[in-house]
């Protein structure tokens, strides 16, 4: 959240992470987060929990898979910790979803519900008396003279189309189809920054040969992560770019 003052490159979030982390909390309190309270994730052996919480994770960490287990110690002998990465599958049985039995088959969805996804929330909605309406494409937003969007309307897969007024109008259509949908209706983006700044999660797939049968597709899928490579204080003294290495567990 730092990158341009850390490294000189980029640019800073406009907000500092002390004023994020109650929504981050409030978030994982909402669909289940599992992970370890202790753990140093700053990368730089701090000592002490990084980042910050203001509460406790809402449930334990998950069990350390065998490979997890085999890797650690090859790790350890390369002078690498495995840190345990919170994940949004629950440990223990958690808003009426079973907990997590290791099935190794997070995406796209859980075939038991033990990782939350929008489904969950889908659900949440119907239960409390909302009405939910498929194959319908939002394509037009219509606002009053203040500003406030008062009307939606959306197109089936035949064409027709159907107009919609509300009081209130939530658009929650994740990071690309929500800014189009509001540029394409020329609406809240007196700041010129609607659809700017998207921000990626490269990931890198390694394979490798073991000395004996791992067991890959057994236990949880994304367990770990090294950090010691985070925000190494060499890059800011260069000036170039160091990315992130985040070694994630996976089958």
């Amino acid at each position: 959240m730092r990158l341009k003052s850390t490294f000189g490159i980029g640019r800073d979030w406009p907000f500092a992470y002390e004023e994020f982390e109650k929504w981050f909390t409030e978030a994982e309190y909402a669909i289940g987060v599992n992970g370890d309270n202790d753990a140093d994730l700053s990368g730089q052996g701090l000592g002490h929990t990084y980042p910050p919480r203001s509460k406790p994770y809402p449930l334990p960490p998950e069990a350390k898979p065998y490979l997890v287990q085999k890797l650690q110690v090859q790790y350890e002998k390369a002078g690498y910790r495995t840190e345990h990465g919170p994940s949004c599958r629950i440990s223990q049985p958690y808003a009426g979803r079973p907990a997590c039995i290791g099935n190794n088959l997070c995406q796209p969805n859980c075939p038991i519900g033990a990782k939350h996804s929008g489904v969950h929330v889908i659900e949440q909605a119907v239960a409390a008396g909302a009405e939910l309406r498929s194959n319908a494409t939002v394509d037009k937003l219509v606002k009053d003279g203040k500003g406030r969007i008062t009307e939606l309307s959306y197109l089936s897969p035949t064409g027709d189309r159907t107009t919609l007024k509300a009081k209130v109008i939530v658009i929650a259509a994740h990071a690309y189809e929500t800014p189009k949908l509001l540029l394409m209706n020329e609406l809240a983006n007196s700041s010129g920054m609607v659809g700017r700044n998207v921000m990626f999660h490269p990931v890198l797939n390694m394979d490798f040969y073991a000395a004996e049968p791992v067991w890959t597709g057994r236990g949880q899928f994304l367990h770990g992560s090294i950090m010691q490579r985070r925000n190494q204080r060499t890059a800011a003294a260069c000036r170039r770019p160091v990315s992130t290495t985040r070694t994630s567990i996976r089958s």
